[in-house]
């Protein structure tokens, strides 16, 4: 029964979560695209970050919360969670708000409804001192959460003891302000002496574009000049050799997650 249970929870994680997560991820290659060290470094990251260790300065700020519970049949469910399909109970628009409170701890709150219960009783905004211990985000009643990266702006907490319970069995936290999304399709075309740089700008939030050039494999990416909002062209005049380059989006919460693909070009002269 507990197999099943937990398969069921799964089955419904996957339904309510995998659409928001699909892209969350460094930028595929599209044919023609330079797959570089700078690419595969990326992902490396998003790989390593996945694999390595979260500290409570890793949540901090104030985050979207949906909340899972396989629990479909509880007496006492708060109204304000919603049942999918008999397979699972499911709340969205609660707030999580993780605290540096300048004395070596840490704290949280939540919005109303409470996105740590489903109990009707227990519904009102919470608020908890927190740890992160091995990955687990551990709060002072005792609860568990396991946490798994995503990216920097998105986390999944699993509760660690049994499914059947109205604690959440899993809570997807989204960065409220994260930064704009990554732009994509990046192209060069040389005319004259100048490179033409443009790409698919893809968020609606930007304060504008930042453009990084690498002159050969031996130098790193150094930011030549910037487009303004919805902008998609730059150019460039870099002078002779063979240069890389990759564009972000940025606004006041910072570059966009990943940079577009990288393009390289090289310039003979005449």
């Amino acid at each position: 029964m507990r197999r099943f249970i937990m398969a069921l929870t799964i089955l419904c994680m996957a339904f309510i979560y995998m659409p928001v997560l699909a892209d969350d991820h460094p930028p595929y290659l599209q044919e023609g695209d330079l797959a570089s060290a700078d690419f595969f470094n990326d992902w490396f990251e998003t790989f390593a970050k996945g694999l390595g260790e979260i500290t409570p300065q890793d949540l901090l700020g104030i985050w979207d919360a949906v909340s899972v519970s396989n629990d479909v049949s509880m007496s006492n469910l708060s109204s304000l969670w919603t049942n999918v399909d008999n397979l699972c109970i499911v709340l969205e628009g609660s707030t999580v708000t993780f605290k540096d409170d300048s004395d070596g701890t840490y704290s949280l709150e939540t919005s109303y409804p409470n996105p740590f219960s489903c109990y009707s009783y227990n519904e009102d905004s919470y608020q908890s001192n927190f740890n992160i211990i091995n990955n687990l985000l551990v709060m002072e009643d005792g609860v568990e959460y396991d946490i798994t990266y995503i990216n920097k702006t998105k986390y999944i907490l699993t509760f660690t003891e049994k499914m059947n319970t109205c604690v959440p069995a899993s809570i997807k936290l989204t960065k409220i302000n994260p930064p704009p999304d990554i732009p994509s399709y990046l192209a060069l075309n040389l005319n004259g002496d100048d490179v033409e740089v443009s790409w698919t700008d893809n968020s609606d939030d930007e304060k504008g574009f930042r453009i990084y050039r690498r002159d050969g494999l031996d130098n790193e990416f150094l930011e030549i000049g910037t487009a303004a909002e919805n902008e998609t062209f730059y150019t460039d005049t870099p002078g002779t050799g063979k240069f890389y380059y990759r564009v972000f989006s940025y606004n006041d919460n910072g570059e966009s997650l990943f940079g577009s693909n990288i393009e390289v070009i090289e310039i003979t002269g005449q």
